[in-house]
């Protein structure tokens, strides 16, 4: 809790291992199309879009 009240908690594109950003994650919520696709555009797989798009992966991000 300390770490994200101060703000450096590593999460997104923070995150070394991060293949998105969060104006990838963005669009990819708003993306239609077949998983597969969107993934292989962002070079994700189709579980991770799936993910994002329900809102279970990449949480932190709003897309208002």
């Amino acid at each position: 809790m300390d770490m994200l009240r101060k703000g450096r908690e590593v999460r997104g594109s923070r995150c070394w291992a991060a293949k998105l950003t969060e104006a990838d994650v963005i669009a990819i919520r708003k993306a239609p199309g077949l998983l597969r696709e969107i993934g292989a555009q962002y070079g994700v797989g189709r579980q991770i879009v799936g993910q994002i798009k329900s809102g279970r992966a990449w949480r932190h991000v709003r897309s208002d």
